[in-house]
């Protein structure tokens, strides 16, 4: 267990560059220009009507009544607690080394002042927090001591905190002044600029988010919740993305029931504070469900946030982001979930996710495909989409079993290969797991010698439980995976990787629908991962719903095009649909540096030659194209010559039907398009494929069919 912890630890701090392009390198964020810390100053501040309670009993204060206007100071009516709107500091003020320039901002927890402090003959900016106003010294020094450790964060994502001082009734943090905007000015600014609400677009949104979530990793492995996060409290700067409110953080509780240390700074806002945390206090899943909620506040017009909304999320199809990017709604259902341990396990969780979803949005938005390396499957199994070598084997005749085709169940009805559930990509062990580098080193062995060589390991291993339940279910032994699965389960209920498994048993037992169900429960669990978007395809379109497989293979193969098997079903699905367009485009999608580049070209000619948008009969304009592309490719001659068979056959029929006349000028497959030499090529071609026939029935059977091609002669 020692080990599974250190293993932990390591992957908690293996976070991305802080200081890198924001979004990963996928997002062009135009740089926020700095502007002069002078010129943000409030040149009237005054307290928002929403900020305007009573802090001992919470009843409104200073508001105008019978056309009066509201009264700076005064006293609460419920209560009789003297108040004051006006900022407690005025430019000029000297507290220690600090001037007051002004006051910048107010937030929910005081006002905000920029000061300068004169150091080695320059002038520093920075900013001065109110943390807590008292009369009894010892309640401000009480404040002041457990807020000092905010001196000792160091984080490039988190404004530096200088010290803590007093002056007059009032505590104050002081923090480097990052210059800058927040994400609500920018808000503001696009509302402005277009007179009417303008969301940020949802690449930037998600990659602002991203900036952030290492800062609150960083936060919770020391014990601290940052306790207020929203757009008010981030704030840009040239490419740079920050926490900059730091008085809400403070130490997180130490078990359930256990009040925060400091229960009065723990105040979050309406619309981004947890549910939980109005009797359970803030903590690290509250944090990451403010998060989740300040990025559908960035990239969503969502009006009622505070309100009809506070603890949830709007209907999908209402927004167009959400209904345009099916990930992204999960991902932001899943982090924003009542129950905080439905929620995201810790900041990096959410981070890996949420960086996965960034990859499809930006490969849906902007047309290219946005690969990403997946630390929780393997890559798909190279070879195994519609062969297993890199030499691709000939096409099986139509008319007869697979022969030397792919062992993907070859060209059934249609023609077209399948994915097997087999090929899918198979599941790593979580790093967290005792018996994980263990795993990643096992060898491909029978199940009997890998049961007896992680007894030795580490037999209460989740991790190798699963893996076990994967290797009978590749071999057979169903009921023995079943019997894992079902210990896995009672042991965690709510594992997803229980699912995914239990998944793949299904489909293996062809239980389509019911590994659909288990599938799209994995696709909730880790909606940034693809490899569930395509096993939920794999079973989507086996049980039948070819709209829903169709849309997934576009979704996985759009966004990563060396996942070859979501081209294929993509493509397989849109000529079952008569859309030979639409399936030539998907095959262009497997890019050469893939295996199976070789089969997609393959298939490519085939259904540029052999089968038409609407009626599925080739076509003249096809068959040329397709005997194009074949003469531009390097295949074997069983290969060769059947692409050229079924070509020719082709050309054949048209010219039977009447729509093609004779054109020896035009040539289809290396043959003048005219009868005789059609049906020459066609005997050529069986007599290829039948020279390299793996058994003799085979043989017999196409030289039976060269001889019934030949055109008769005198001879």
């Amino acid at each position: 267990m020692a080990g599974a912890a250190r293993a932990h630890a390591a992957l908690a701090e293996s976070w991305p560059r802080t200081d890198g392009p924001l979004g990963a390198g996928l997002v062009r964020v135009p740089p926020v220009v700095q502007p002069d810390p002078a010129n943000l100053l409030l040149a009237d501040p005054r307290l928002p009507l929403r900020l305007r309670m009573c802090r001992r009993c919470g009843e409104p204060v200073g508001r105008p009544r019978a056309g009066q206007p509201a009264l700076a100071e005064g006293f609460c009516a419920g209560c009789g607690q003297p108040y004051s709107l006006r900022p407690g500091l005025r430019p000029g003020d000297q507290i220690g080394p600090y001037e007051i320039e002004g006051v910048l901002a107010h937030g929910a927890h005081g006002w905000t002042y920029l000061a300068r402090v004169h150091t080695g003959g320059t002038d520093t900016w920075v900013a001065m927090r109110a943390l807590t106003a008292s009369a009894d010294r010892a309640v401000r020094a009480a404040a002041m001591a457990e807020r000092r450790f905010l001196t000792e964060l160091d984080h490039p994502g988190i404004a530096r905190a200088h010290t803590c001082l007093e002056h007059g009734d009032t505590c104050y943090l002081v923090t480097e002044h990052v210059a800058g905007i927040t994400l609500r000015e920018m808000q503001r600014q696009r509302h402005s600029d277009a007179g009417r609400p303008d969301p940020l677009p949802v690449t930037e949104a998600i990659a602002f988010v991203l900036a952030i979530l290492p800062a609150l990793g960083y936060l919770h492995r020391r014990g601290l919740v940052y306790g207020d996060l929203r757009p008010d409290t981030i704030m840009a700067g040239g490419d740079q993305i920050r926490l900059v409110e730091l008085r809400g953080v403070h130490r997180a509780r130490g078990g359930p029931g256990e009040p925060s240390v400091v229960p009065a700074l723990a105040q979050g806002t309406v619309g981004f504070q947890a549910p939980e945390a109005a009797t359970e206090g803030p903590s690290a899943a509250g944090d990451l469900y403010a998060a989740a909620r300040t990025l559908a506040a960035l990239a969503l017009d969502v009006r009622g946030l505070t309100s009809t909304y506070r603890f949830s999320l709007p209907p999908a199809a209402g927004h167009g982001v959400l209904a345009r990017h099916e990930s992204l709604s999960r991902l932001l259902t899943k982090a924003t979930a009542r129950d905080p341990s439905r929620r995201f396990r810790d900041a990096k969780d959410l981070h890996d996710e949420l960086l996965g979803v960034l990859h499809e949005v930006v490969a849906a938005e902007h047309g290219r495909p946005a690969p990403a390396r997946s630390t929780r499957f393997s890559p798909e199994s190279t070879g195994t989409t519609t062969g297993t070598t890199t030499a691709a084997p000939a096409p099986a005749p139509r008319s007869g079993p697979p022969g030397s085709g792919p062992p993907t169940g070859g060209w059934p009805a249609g023609g077209w290969p399948v994915f097997p559930w087999s090929a899918l990509p198979r599941l790593l062990p979580d790093p967290a797991d005792p018996a994980c580098d263990a795993l990643r080193a096992l060898p491909e062995i029978e199940p009997a010698r890998v049961t007896a060589l992680l007894a030795a390991l580490a037999t209460s291993s989740p991790a190798a439980r699963l893996h076990l339940a994967d290797l009978h279910t590749r071999r057979g032994d169903r009921d023995a995976a079943r019997a894992l699965l079902a210990a896995a389960e009672a042991a965690s209920p709510h594992d997803w990787r229980v699912r995914w498994q239990r998944g793949l048993l299904l489909l293996a037992e062809g239980d389509a629908t019911s590994a659909s169900t288990a599938f799209d429960r994995v696709y909730s669990e880790v909606p940034g991962e693809l490899a569930p978007k395509l096993a939920l395809a794999v079973a989507a379109e086996s049980a039948g719903d070819h709209g829903r497989a169709r849309m997934l293979y576009d979704l996985v193969s759009r966004t990563d095009n060396t996942l070859s098997a979501a081209a294929f079903g993509l493509a397989r699905l849109r000529l079952a649909a008569g859309d030979r367009t639409g399936a030539l485009e998907a095959y262009r999608r497997v890019p050469p540096d893939v295996v199976d580049h070789a089969w997609a070209r393959i298939h490519f000619v085939r259904a540029l030659g052999t089968v038409g948008d609407r009626t599925g009969a080739p076509d003249l304009a096809g068959l040329r194209s397709a005997s194009t592309v074949l003469a531009e490719l390097d295949l074997p001659p069983t290969t060769r010559a059947a692409l050229t068979r079924e070509l020719l056959t082709g050309a054949l029929a048209l010219l039977r039907s009447g729509a093609q006349a004779p054109d020896p000028g035009t040539e289809i497959a290396g043959t003048p398009l005219s009868p005789v030499p059609v049906r020459l090529g066609l005997e050529h071609a069986y007599r290829t494929l039948a020279s390299h026939a793996s058994t003799s029935h085979e043989r017999h059977r196409l030289v039976d069919l060269a001889n019934r091609i030949r055109p008769r002669t005198l001879l």
